[in-house]
């Protein structure tokens, strides 16, 4: 599925998102404030928006993504800014880096099976302190805005076979933000999974949440030993 959206994935993020999905990708990275140096993990990259504008703060970068259609594009956009990032086929539920100062994971999560065994994965990467950021469409909780949302939500595949996108992603789309949990939800499963919330809300008006987590300098599962 991914694959055959690569080539319409940008355009259609913009038209469903009115726009705003590239202030809430620069958002995100303001909020993880990567520093010159630190090793930083951009999981489910896809097309590269959010590896690319973490390394324009000079940070080390690698970018992870399944679709190998998905990571061409990403490794030319990142050629043509002159960035130097690291972009490499893995599976964003079990990345094979660790000692990291941070992770991202932006619109990727939501297609991950076991999300809290996800984030537990994502933390053992991470260096004590390090942080874990999240950007993902999600129904909203108060629940005029709910409605409105779903709503909106069955007509985007209507939008997709306009523009000549892959009707059957966006309608995927419809039906996986109904399983995934809420801002509230997600904040419970990333406190049990070993971080501490620092940063959680919801992104007017389009049915999107941020979330910003940190590790603790010992880990739960340390304690446990």
């Amino acid at each position: 599925m991914f694959e055959e959206l690569a080539p319409k994935y940008d355009f259609m993020n913009s038209v469903i998102t009115f726009g705003l999905y590239k202030k809430w990708q620069k958002k995100l990275v303001e909020q993880i404030n990567p520093k010159e140096g630190e090793r930083i993990l951009d999981t489910a990259t896809g097309t590269g928006d959010i590896a690319i504008l973490l390394s324009r703060k000079k940070a080390d970068i690698f970018a992870s993504d399944l679709s190998l259609n998905m990571l061409k594009i990403a490794k030319k956009r990142s050629i043509d800014e002159k960035d130097s990032i690291k972009f490499f086929i893995d599976d964003a539920s079990t990345p094979k880096i660790n000692n990291l100062d941070a992770i991202t994971i932006s619109f990727g999560i939501r297609n991950i099976p076991n999300i809290k065994k996800t984030i537990q994965n994502h933390v053992e990467c991470l260096k004590p302190g390090g942080r874990w950021g999240c950007l993902e469409t999600a129904e909203p909780e108060n629940p005029l805005l709910r409605m409105f949302f779903n709503l909106w939500m069955m007509i985007m595949p209507i939008f997709a076979k306009f523009f000549k996108a892959p009707k059957s992603a966006y309608a995927y789309l419809r039906d996986s933000v109904k399983t995934f949990p809420r801002l509230e939800m997600m904040k419970k499963t990333m406190e049990k999974s070993g971080l501490k919330v620092i940063y959680a809300k919801e992104l007017f008006p389009m049915g999107a949440i941020l979330l910003i987590g940190e590790k603790s300098e010992i880990s739960k599962r340390q304690k446990l030993n």
